[in-house]
């Protein structure tokens, strides 16, 4: 008999346990449909206007809208302006910019190249506001080579500039 009381406990132990390992609980799923990203250029990347010097140049054009010459070449004035981007999409959605590695200007046959781009937002850091929107601007560096082989002339090209949700 004493064998009996001391299995009995245990049994119903036993059952109690495995009534309470098993749960369940309801998740939740959510989605939110935001709008597709897009860009668009609202003002061109100028450099302004320059005077090719006796040796080759660059002349950067840094996010704090301002031109700095390294070489002989010389700014001549002109407007000179970061390019901007007007980005819109999903409020709160955070994105990635791509910039082109160079872009090669033109007048004519002749050419010039513009290298190093920098964007602000930097090209990992977008976050479009809670409108779904930001400004993007963008500066870069443009190589001149000597006076003898930089004819004058408006030189232009265009540049791509990429978008898309991280």
């Amino acid at each position: 008999m004493k064998k009996l009381s001391i299995v009995a406990p245990l049994v119903v132990s036993l059952g109690l346990l495995s009534a309470v390992t098993a749960n369940a609980v309801e998740g939740i799923a959510t989605v939110q449909i935001v709008d597709a990203i897009a860009i668009t250029a609202v003002n061109p990347l100028s450099f302004g206007q320059i005077i090719a010097g006796s040796g080759a140049s660059s002349i950067t054009l840094g996010l704090d809208n301002q031109l700095a010459v390294t070489g002989t070449a010389v700014l001549a004035g002109g407007t000179h302006s970061l390019g901007s981007f007007d980005v819109t999409g999903g409020f709160g959605t955070h994105y990635t910019v791509t910039l082109p590695a160079t872009a090669t200007l033109y007048s004519g046959t002749d050419l010039l190249s513009i290298t190093s781009f920098s964007s602000n937002p930097s090209a990992g850091a977008g976050v479009l506001d809670s409108s779904g929107e930001q400004t993007v601007f963008v500066g870069g560096v443009l190589l001149v080579p000597v006076a003898v082989t930089t004819p004058t002339g408006l030189y232009s090209g265009v540049f791509d500039v990429t978008v898309a949700y991280n």
